[in-house]
């Protein structure tokens, strides 16, 4: 099964959700948030490097 963006995003989507639920419960500084955080920055910068792999992709092909 190929992975898409999508996945991707939905992903990030639920991480977000995630983060905001347990910084209502827990505080914003809680360690569980930073952890959610930092996961959410990476998934961020996965997407990030797809779109410019596939941009550059795109315009080699002229």
């Amino acid at each position: 099964m190929v992975k898409t963006d999508y996945d991707d995003r939905t992903q990030l989507e639920m991480l977000r959700k995630k983060m905001v639920t347990a910084a209502l419960i827990h505080g914003m500084n809680h360690p569980l948030v930073l952890k959610y955080s930092q996961q959410i920055d990476e998934k961020h910068n996965v997407l990030l490097k797809n779109s410019y792999v596939k941009e550059s992709e795109m315009y080699s092909a002229y």
